[in-house]
């Protein structure tokens, strides 16, 4: 159970390293394909830049519209059935196991944490999901900060809101449970093989007098 003493130790341990949370997500924001390809010689550099702005504009349509197209939600496909999969999006999971489960000096390969968890923690799916929209912001525009917790912490706070009220809504609660359950076994998978590479196997213990002289 992710406890009320759980949250205040991730909080206070993320507000130690909140400017390094976009470290790690590079290589799933490049896999949005917001940046056109470098082998079209006709694109002008003003053409390209019009193109980025306008598949950041896709990727952050959180609106109706942009439900199936934007960076955040993924969707599953029964047969001839496609179902949404709100905060399923194939790269933010994949990034968020990589940036969260994949460090053996990271809160959650912490015995307190991995024996009281059971769903992968809303309030880090939120930060991974923060993260990616700062390296989008930079692919699209280089000028732009890489991170500021005055500029991103508050919509830090309404992802989490949301995610809660999808956990209480009727149609989404159970899918998104079973999301989070999917999302967590996954990232300890990678927490287990990662303790165990740095595992350097049975000390070998003498037997006999013979051996130690």
């Amino acid at each position: 159970m992710f406890t009320d003493s759980l949250a205040a130790n991730l909080i206070q341990w993320l507000g130690t390293c909140h400017l390094k949370v976009t470290e790690g997500f590079e290589p799933f924001t490049s896999k949005y394909n917001i940046k056109p390809s470098k082998s079209d010689p006709q694109m002008s550099a003003s053409v390209r830049s019009d193109y980025m702005k306008k598949c950041r504009s896709i990727l952050f349509d959180l609106l109706k519209e942009g439900l199936y197209t934007n960076f955040l939600h993924g969707y599953k496909i029964t047969g001839n059935t496609v179902n949404l999969l709100m905060f399923g999006n194939k790269h933010l999971i994949e990034g968020h196991i990589h940036k969260w489960y994949d460090d053996v000096k990271l809160p959650l390969c912490d015995e307190i944490f991995k024996c009281s968890l059971t769903m992968t923690p809303i309030v880090l799916l939120a930060w991974s999901a923060v993260a990616l929209q700062v390296l989008i912001n930079h692919i699209v525009d280089l000028q732009t900060a890489r991170f500021t917790k005055m500029k991103y912490a508050g919509w830090h706070s309404e992802l989490v809101k949301d995610m809660e009220h999808t956990l209480l809504h009727p149609i989404h609660k159970e899918v998104f449970k079973a999301h989070l359950l999917d999302t967590h076994l996954k990232g300890m998978e990678k927490i287990v093989k990662s303790l165990n590479d740095l595992s350097v196997g049975i000390t070998y213990i003498p037997s006999s007098a013979e051996e130690i002289s």
